[in-house]
Parts: structure tokens; C-alpha cells; sequence
């Protein structure tokens, strides 16, 4: 054509518009670039040279259109701006020009390059492959001839040209470019229930995740947020591709800033609906980048189903997404990063110009299915050291249990990440103990209010991550403690020590774990054991004997078996030392005084079933009783003798001794006499005489 128009690239002093990024302006960095708008024609001195055709200082009104090339057709409400005003957007016609255009004033100016040329601004919603065409209706005599010469270039008469126009036309076209889109981002479906509307008005899609508003479920900061999903349990997850904001572009790179927030910006709907991504050659692949349990020793875990492919993308009529039901197998909060890959899963350049990638931050709180029980063991009188073990424990008496807890995901698998303030089951409280008596034909009776904490840890946060993450071993001992006030009851045969694990956020045993057949009217627990409980006393037997002969001191222990007290046969490990057995000082009587007795050996002996009364002593030591050495002649008289079961730790098996106004802490009295001689042979009973205090 002997006259036209062209596009100029002032930047690269070329006729080629570079690679655009939806939604940014033409001139912007990055990939900004300052395009022209030329009238050219053949120079008179040489036909082959185009020189300028329009003179500096002129306003002309250009008309431009831009076509669709790849995908051919045009998303309907999408926009091309040429210098803030919307030019015509026209689907791929297969030919020259276009079929429909846009009217422009252009001021034409002298350019860095020296020529003449007017400054456009390009700015485009979509995406996809594009082609500028412009055209110049030329007026009557503007070349200083009335009859214009038509070429090539010059399109014929048409007669609804205005008047003063000649209907001839001078026409151009740019180059094919690249339109890529600037980044993905990624969202949660039905998260919330929130609905979330694009820049332009239209709806994106039903019940997004409204991450760029209040925040959503699937927001968690840190390990105090709330939670999303289960680790392993599917979660739908949309990838979307949008427009480019300056604001998640600070640095100007042509990538999603650290933190970017992509959801107010604009989708563009022909991603993926070109030739390419139409032949499955685009796919989106979704990574975990990081996961903040890593940070307390955790494990960066793992995404099902991570890759989306073109079939996996629906058109909701705004956006080209894709979606697909991902789950993610551990504990934590999450970084997901979206990229475009190829159909082997490495990085893909959109239409060869960039990598489009995407990352939405704090994806969580994801949390355990459920715990298991791996093992769990009761151990009676743990300070007694019974062998056997004992059949029994007394009330307030330590016994101590074991627990071995395992946190699991969907599948079953370990959630390692379980640890730290990612672990919620963290406090006593937590656990739920309880005491359950079985009562038949009727309701079972709790007895909770009755266990007490001894040495169980009150938290445990960090037992979580002692072993390899998600797996607490816990030890210590509970109490099943007597009533109060502490009147005698009992006792508690095949008592039901259970528990149920709940964390914080509602973390439980499996149904089929839990035993219902302890439970009647009370919830369902995990059985650990069933064991007996015994309210007990221990008892010194009154002695008496000449004061030329040592006076043996025997005890006898005790439970009340719902009626009265029975001597506790079951009873062979309870142990007690001579160091806590002592003379009462002020209870000597007759020519008794302090220091003509003492206890000696043992030092220390150990019940035999209930009793020591040195019947094993020749077989076994260990039943030997204790002596208060003879006075000597004349030293006849009593004094009382205590046993200090505090010191012994032995205050579960102290009672009510003086019978009047007085707690059930007192510890066990006896008189020891000597010169007593044997009664008559007539006499059946002798009077036991109350060896304690004397009642207020």
C-alpha cells in the first residue's frame, strides 16, 4: 500500500506489540512499553521507505478494533481499552480488518524516535492471542487533492460516508500478541457459604470462601484459628485465572507478590478455552509450598489429586476455573501454590511467554479424624509394689494408669504434624476420666466426682511430639478417693476406671472404639480396667505381758465390707517402718517412765494377709513383728504407742479413732502394759481400752 497505518513499539524501535498482561496498562511495568499509532506512505524518493504522513500537532480521528484470534471468539462483557476508552471487540472473521471498529481522537505528537506518532495505551480483560486493526476514513482534499488516489490500502466509497469524508479508508494491523493471564487464584467452594462478585458485577461463583473479606474457615493465621477439614477428608478447591492489580505487583515482576491477594480481581474466561488448552495440553498443578507445623518439627504432608486438567474446568459464564476435590493428609496450616504444567507435571509457559502461578496462604486449620487407643493399663497400690499384683486398692490410695494415643486422619495414617499448639488435646481435663459402677437393672452409677488426679501431667502439649509426632505415651496415678464426709461405704467391686479423649476441637474416639456396655445412662467411655476398691483402716494391737519379758506389737489391717469392718486378707504388701512408730510421750502410767522401753527391730516388716503377727517370720522375714523391750523388774505400767501413716504415706488406711466430733484422719493408737498378769480362766472377753485422745 502506497499510504497506511502502523503500530510502533517506541520502546524496542520496532512494529511489534509485545507480550500483555490482562488488566495491566500497555505502559506499565512490568512489560511496559510506549506504542504508537503511525500514518506512513511511501517516501518519493524511494517507494520502498515509508516516511511520516501525518504532521506533529494534528488530532485525528483514528478507528480501532481488536480481534480475538485465539480463542476466535470473544467472552461476552469482556473489554479492550485503547487509552482508557473501550474500542470494538470482534471474534476472529478469518481475514482482513475487522467487523466493527471504534472511533478515537488520537493526538499525533513527535516521538523519542522522531517520528510522528500517536501515544496509545492498551489495556485488555481477557486473555488469549490478539491482533490490533485500525482504519482512517480519509477527508476530501486532506492530501491536498479532492480526488484521492485509492490503493490497496484504500477502502471504496461508501455511500453513508458523512460529508466532508471521502469513504476511502487507509488501513493497518499490529501483530498477533500474547495476552497471558497475570495469576491464579485459588478458593474454597461453599467454604463459609459467602458469595463473592468479581470487579465487574458479575457473580464468580456460589458459596466462594470470602478470603478477601471477613475471614473464612479456610483462613487460619495461626494454630489458634478455626478449623477447616479433616486431615484426609476431601475439600473442593477452585483455581481461577485472573487480571493483573499494581497493588499484588509491587515489585513489578509479572508475578503474584509474597501474600498476594488475588480474589477482587477480575477473572479471565478464555483461559484455557483456546487451541492449545482445548488439545489438554495445559494443566494446573496445586504444591504445597509450606506448612506451620514444620516449624515445631513437623512434616510438610501431602495433596491428593493435585492436578487439574482442562476436562476438570467449567465455565461458570465469567471465569474460566477449574476445580477438583483435593485432600491433604496432615495436620497444620498450609501455603498451596497453583502452576501451569505440562502433561508430564513440569512448569508450561502460557502460549511461550510466561509460567502463570498463584499461592493463597494459611489454607487450614486442617485437624485429626479421630484418635485411637493403642494400649492402656491400670496398676493397683503402685507405691504397695505388690508381687502379685494386688487384686485391690484402697480408697485415696494411688494406683497408676498408662496411655498410649495415636491421632489419626482419614485414612487411618498418623498425623505427625499433631504436636505443639497444633495439638489440642493438651490438658487433664481433656481426658475424661471416670469411675463407673455397674448396677444391674438400673442406671450405673458415676462415681467421677471420686477420682482425683495424683500425678497425671495437667498438660502435656509437648508429649505429642516426644516419640515421633502424633503419638502421646502418658503416665501417672489417680485416686479413687472415700466419700465425704468420709463415712465408710463401699466396697466397689469390678469399679470401671474409663476414659474418652476430646480435644478442643471435638476430637474423639471412633464410635466402635468406645464401650457402651458401661455406659446405661452415662456417655460412652474407653474401658481401661475393671478393678476393686476397698475403703481401709489399719489397727495396733493392744499388748501386754511382765515387765521382765519384751512385749511383741502386731497390726492388723482392715475394709468395711458394707456392714462391718473384716480383716483384709487380700492384704500381703503393705509395708510399714519402725522409724514412724513411736511412744507417746505423756501417756506413761504405774513406775512406766521414758526410756525404760523402746521399739527395736526390724526396721521395717510388711503385712501377711492382713496381718503381723510374726506367723511367717521363720520363713519370712518380712513378717516379723516389732518389740517393745521389757522395763525390768519393778518398771510395771502402761504407755500408748502411734503409728504415723502420714509419714508412712500411708493416710488412706488412718480412720475415726475417737469416735465423738472428730475427722477420719487419725492415726492408729495401742497400750502397752506391762506387769499385766494372765486373766482367770473363767473369763471369756477382756475390754479393749480405747488407747487415743481423750474426746472433747
Amino acid at each position: 500500500a502506497e499510504a497506511g497505518l502502523v503500530f510502533y513499539n517506541e520502546t524496542q524501535d520496532n512494529y511489534t506489540i509485545g507480550t500483555q498482561i490482562a488488566g495491566k496498562p500497555s505502559s506499565v511495568a512490568p512489560l511496559g512499553h510506549l506504542l504508537t499509532v503511525q500514518g506512513v506512505r511511501s517516501s518519493d524518493q524511494d517507494p520502498l521507505q515509508c516516511v511520516p504522513l501525518f504532521d506533529a500537532g494534528q488530532t485525528l480521528p483514528i478507528e480501532i478494533a481488536a480481534e480475538c484470534n485465539d480463542a476466535d471468539n470473544c467472552v461476552s462483557g469482556e473489554s479492550f481499552s485503547v487509552n482508557g476508552e473501550a474500542v470494538a471487540l470482534v471474534d476472529d472473521n478469518g481475514g482482513a480488518g475487522a467487523s466493527a471498529y471504534t472511533e478515537i481522537e488520537l493526538n499525533f505528537t513527535t516521538q523519542p524516535s522522531g517520528d510522528v506518532g500517536a501515544t496509545i495505551e492498551l489495556n485488555y480483560s481477557d486473555v488469549g492471542i490478539m491482533q490490533l486493526h485500525s482504519r482512517y476514513n480519509i477527508p476530501f482534499g486532506f492530501f491536498g487533492d479532492t480526488n484521492p488516489v485509492t490503493s490497496t490500502a484504500i477502502t471504496p466509497n461508501d455511500p453513508l460516508t458523512p460529508p466532508g469524508v471521502s469513504g476511502d479508508y487507509m488501513a493497518g494491523a499490529s501483530n498477533t500478541f500474547v495476552v497471558r493471564p497475570f495469576g491464579f487464584a485459588i478458593n474454597f467452594p461453599g467454604d463459609e457459604g459467602n458469595d463473592r462478585t468479581n470487579v465487574s458485577g458479575g457473580l464468580l461463583a456460589d458459596n466462594f470462601d470470602d478470603r478477601a473479606g471477613n475471614p473464612a474457615d479456610s483462613l487460619a493465621e495461626d494454630d489458634d484459628g478455626t478449623v477447616f477439614v479433616y486431615a484426609g477428608e476431601g475439600f473442593d478447591t477452585v483455581v481461577t485465572a485472573m487480571g493483573w492489580q499494581a497493588i499484588d505487583d509491587a515489585n513489578q515482576d509479572g508475578q503474584p507478590d509474597a501474600g498476594a491477594n488475588l480474589y477482587d480481581n477480575r477473572p479471565t474466561p478464555n483461559f484455557f478455552y483456546d487451541t492449545v488448552g482445548a488439545a489438554d495440553n495445559y494443566a494446573v498443578k496445586l504444591t504445597v509450598l509450606e506448612n506451620q507445623a514444620e516449624a515445631l518439627g513437623g512434616v510438610l504432608g501431602e495433596l491428593s489429586n493435585d492436578t487439574l486438567t482442562f476436562n476438570n474446568f467449567d465455565n461458570f459464564g465469567v471465569a474460566a476455573t477449574g476445580s477438583a476435590s483435593l485432600s491433604y493428609n496432615e495436620v497444620g496450616i498450609i501455603d498451596i501454590q497453583a502452576e501451569l504444567v505440562d502433561s508430564s507435571g513440569d512448569p508450561l509457559t502460557y502460549r511461550g511467554t510466561d509460567v502463570i502461578r498463584g499461592v493463597v496462604n494459611d489454607v487450614g486449620r486442617f485437624y485429626p479424624r479421630r484418635f485411637d487407643v493403642l494400649t492402656t493399663m491400670l496398676l493397683p497400690r503402685i507405691d504397695a509394689s505388690c508381687v502379685p499384683p494386688s487384686i485391690f486398692t484402697y480408697m485415696d490410695e494411688p494406683f497408676a494408669i498408662e496411655l498410649e494415643l495415636v491421632a489419626r486422619n482419614t485414612q487411618g495414617a498418623t498425623t505427625v504434624n499433631y504436636r505443639g499448639g497444633f495439638a489440642k488435646l493438651a490438658a487433664y481435663a481433656d481426658l475424661n476420666f471416670r469411675a463407673i459402677e455397674e448396677v444391674a437393672s438400673a442406671d450405673n452409677n458415676d462415681l467421677s466426682a471420686r477420682l482425683d488426679n495424683v500425678s497425671v501431667p495437667v498438660t502435656f502439649e509437648s508429649g505429642w511430639s516426644a516419640i515421633q509426632g502424633g503419638e502421646l505415651v502418658l503416665e501417672g496415678n489417680l485416686a479413687f478417693s472415700r466419700a465425704n464426709p468420709a463415712q465408710p461405704d463401699g466396697p466397689y467391686e469390678d469399679m470401671m476406671i474409663a476414659f474418652v479423649p476430646i480435644d478442643s476441637d471435638g476430637v474423639t474416639l471412633d464410635p466402635g472404639d468406645l464401650d457402651t456396655e458401661i455406659t446405661q445412662a452415662t456417655p460412652e467411655y474407653s474401658l481401661i480396667a475393671e478393678h476393686d476398691f476397698r475403703y481401709g483402716r489399719l489397727l495396733i494391737n493392744n499388748a501386754f505381758g511382765p515387765e521382765t519379758e519384751d512385749l511383741a506389737i502386731t497390726f492388723r489391717v482392715e475394709y468395711f465390707d458394707g456392714e462391718r469392718f473384716v480383716v483384709n486378707t487380700d492384704d500381703s504388701c503393705t509395708v510399714i517402718d519402725a522409724a514412724e512408730l513411736t511412744l507417746v510421750p505423756g501417756t506413761y502410767t504405774g513406775n512406766l517412765d521414758d526410756g525404760d522401753t523402746d521399739i527395736v527391730t526390724p526396721d521395717t516388716t510388711e503385712f501377711h494377709e492382713g496381718q503381723i503377727q510374726g506367723v511367717e517370720a521363720a520363713t519370712n522375714p518380712s513378717d516379723e513383728t516389732f518389740t517393745a523391750t521389757a522395763p525390768g523388774e519393778g518398771n510395771g505400767g502402761t504407755v500408748d504407742v502411734e503409728l504415723d501413716l502420714d509419714a508412712l504415706g500411708l493416710p488412706f488406711l488412718q480412720f475415726r479413732w475417737p469416735e465423738i466430733n472428730a475427722d477420719y484422719d487419725e492415726n492408729p493408737r495401742a497400750q502397752l502394759e506391762f506387769g499385766q498378769f494372765r486373766s482367770h480362766d473363767r473369763v471369756i472377753h477382756w475390754q479393749e481400752i480405747y488407747n487415743g485422745p481423750t474426746p472433747p
